[in-house]
């Protein structure tokens, strides 16, 4: 895709550069000659005559130096654009042009494909008519958004790019990458937007049947296997002063498996709500502080049995209620513990919160002193199935996928999340939460 201004160069205007040279010269060597004649008294007129011709042509070579200078600066100051039409009509995204009134000016055959429109019904109409964008959440790019990128575009000279936008042509949906990008006349002033789409229905196709799968599968997997860890539960209960230890033994790690996989599964349903859009929060007002207070004592066992302590720092003042899903939130907080006991050999875990009157939120951190993360895996840990490449997984089975479930999370609830850390010195994970106004 294009990016940046784009600048369109007219193979007329140099030409029109030399017409507009040429025909003042021309005159004035016509002029010279007759005034030479007319000096040199070869043509036969008397001498009143011969003062009117040479006053006519200084004034006639005024004006039309004037006349000159007036189509020159018309000719300069309007769009100029000449785009060799087979390049333009191959070009395989869709392109449309709109002038700073807010009318599709250009288009290309792609453009109409895509619109599902005529040149015709396109050409020479408001933008916000022919070209309707809605963003995921299915509101309209233009109206009451206040992030209409046309506008934004000729209002900063900056370049804009939308992703999954959306046009509804009848009962079809059809999904679209748009760039909009200042389109920059001959004069060098921007005269409009230039727009760039790129159709990517069919991709959201085979997206949606990819997530519909996943959520079929692991939905029909998990019965299954939370059955089978109840058996496995049973049988351990049961056979526990009977059974020799070594017995005892692989029935626990067998209990592990299916934990493992169950929590896989509940991650993969979790994956497939949210990106389908179907996982959305009942905010309600929450004391964070309490929340926090109970993961920590469902963590405690474990954290113990590691001989690590864990604990929560909380500030002096008050803190204020925030505005959160209780069921939500929870699953993000045990995730960046269970993450932090995990890669913990010795020392502590800390959970703190503190209210950031300034942003009016409030900053939830789970702090660890284990091995940390290396500098090169920092902008990568938030992203669906990554794990880091080093000592760090030994002795880890996670999924690659808490850390993204837990950023989109708190997307969800307008807050962003966050990590710093140092290779030998610990992390610390951060997140933020709107509080209730």
């Amino acid at each position: 895709m294009l990016h940046g201004k784009l600048c369109v160069y007219n193979e007329n205007y140099q030409g029109m550069n030399i017409k507009r040279l040429l025909l003042p010269l021309v005159f004035w060597i016509i002029a010279i000659v007759v005034a030479a004649l007319l000096s040199l008294n070869i043509l036969p007129i008397n001498n009143d005559l011969r003062t009117m011709i040479m006053a006519g042509i200084v004034i006639f070579g005024a004006l039309f130096h004037i006349i000159t200078l007036f189509l020159a600066q018309k000719a300069k100051s309007a769009p100029q654009m000449s785009i060799s039409n087979s390049v333009f009509d191959a070009i395989e995204e869709g392109i449309v042009i709109v002038n700073a009134d807010g009318i599709v000016s250009v288009t290309n055959p792609a453009a109409l494909s895509i619109l599902k429109l005529t040149h015709e019904e396109i050409i020479n109409q408001d933008y916000r008519k022919v070209i309707p964008f809605f963003n995921e959440s299915g509101d309209s790019l233009y109206i009451g958004t206040g992030n209409d990128p046309y506008q934004e575009v000729l209002k900063t000279n900056q370049s804009q790019q939308l992703k999954n936008l959306q046009l509804y042509k009848g009962e079809e949906t059809v999904y679209i990458n748009a760039s909009f990008s200042p389109f920059i006349g001959a004069n060098g002033k921007v005269t409009g937007v230039f727009t760039l789409l790129q159709d990517i229905t069919e991709e959201q196709a085979l997206e949606k049947m990819k997530l519909d799968f996943v959520a079929m599968a692991a939905h029909e997997l998990r019965t299954p296997m939370t059955s089978i860890r109840g058996y496995l539960e049973i049988l351990i209960n049961e056979t526990q002063d009977t059974a020799k230890p070594e017995h005892i033994k692989l029935l626990q790690h067998a209990m592990l498996s299916a934990d493992r996989l169950v929590n896989l599964m509940n991650n993969l349903l979790s994956v497939s709500q949210i990106e389908r859009h179907k996982l959305q929060p009942n905010l309600t007002p929450t004391d964070i502080v309490d929340l926090l207070k109970t993961s920590i004592q469902n963590f405690k066992p474990e954290a113990e049995e590691k001989g690590l302590m864990i604990e929560l720092v909380e500030q002096k003042t008050s803190t204020p209620q925030v505005l959160v899903d209780k069921k939500l939130i929870p699953q993000i907080v045990d995730n960046l513990i269970a993450n932090a006991i995990s890669y913990t050999t010795k020392g502590s875990v800390v959970v703190g919160a503190a209210y950031q009157p300034g942003s009016k939120t409030v900053v939830v951190s789970v702090k660890d002193t284990g091995q940390g993360i290396p500098v090169e895996a920092l902008p990568h840990m938030f992203q669906k199935f990554y794990r880091v490449s080093s000592l760090l997984e030994q002795g880890s089975k996670g999924t690659g996928l808490g850390l993204y479930i837990a950023k989109k999370l708190i997307e969800l609830h307008n807050g962003r999340i966050w990590v710093e850390s140092a290779e030998g010195k610990g992390t610390t994970f951060y997140f933020s939460l709107p509080i209730a106004e």
